[in-house]
């Protein structure tokens, strides 16, 4: 959990911070109304901090992603 929290914390603050209040359970409406950013804003910042994320645990850990394919 550590070494997820560090990746967390290494993405840049621009997508950190509508993923983290997007975690803990705050509607897209919700993030974009609180940031004063348009709505698709904050979903695409969103998606793009998953992705990051993704690509981070497979470079990570190449394994997980093989398995997750077969």
């Amino acid at each position: 959990m550590s070494e997820l929290t560090g990746m967390i914390e290494g993405l840049e603050d621009s997508i950190r911070v509508p993923f983290l209040l997007h975690y803990q359970g705050y509607k897209y409406q919700e993030i974009a109304d609180y940031l004063d950013l348009p709505l698709g804003t904050v979903k695409s910042r969103i998606f793009f901090a998953r992705k990051e994320l993704k690509d981070l645990i497979q470079k990570r850990y190449p394994r997980l992603a093989l398995e997750a394919e077969g």
